[in-house]
């Protein structure tokens, strides 16, 4: 079975999952890309969110494992009730420990036998602060709209006419 056939969406691996009183959920310290540990050997603790397509309405086994490097480390086998097809699943926060950088696999099963890789995600050993960087809006930007395409902006920051097109 691929991911795309199976009963899950969207996986994050992240710090900790928290329920709003609403109903949400919150997504604490999200790994959006590698996992970058500053030295090794590491200590982390990881929780896992998927999206979850629940086959039937009702009573619904889960079962996932964690392996890194090749190595097992856990399984979580949960059987739950769902009232609507999609669902956000949280699973609680599991220790990562190891001496070396490496690949970290999350698998899911219906039945604990067929097994399905979900998520992978590399550790590597780097500077955790220089990863990414984030644009400043640009000035006169709203949330949720596009600024003019009319305009260019010069070095000084001040808007000039855009270049003329020719017809050709």
């Amino acid at each position: 079975m691929s991911l795309q056939e199976s009963d899950v969406g969207c996986v994050i691996i992240c710090d900790d999952v928290r329920r709003e009183q609403n109903g949400k959920d919150i997504l604490i310290g999200v790994y959006s890309s590698d996992i970058v540990v500053p030295s090794l050997p590491f200590g982390l603790n990881l929780a896992l969110w998927f999206e979850y397509k629940a086959p039937v309405i009702g009573q619904n086994t889960i079962f996932v494992q964690i392996s890194y490097n090749g190595q097992p480390r856990g399984k979580f086998h949960a059987t739950v009730e769902v009232t609507v097809q999609n669902v956000g699943m949280a699973f609680p926060p599991f220790p990562l420990n190891s001496d070396s950088a490496g690949d970290l696999v999350i698998e899911y099963s219906r039945t604990g036998t067929e097994w399905t890789e979900i998520k992978r995600k590399r550790v590597l050993v780097g500077n955790v602060a220089s990863l990414t960087r984030v644009a400043p809006a640009a000035r006169g930007a709203r949330p949720g709209r596009l600024l003019p395409s009319a305009r260019n902006t010069t070095a000084s920051g001040r808007n000039s006419p855009a270049p003329a097109r020719s017809s050709d």
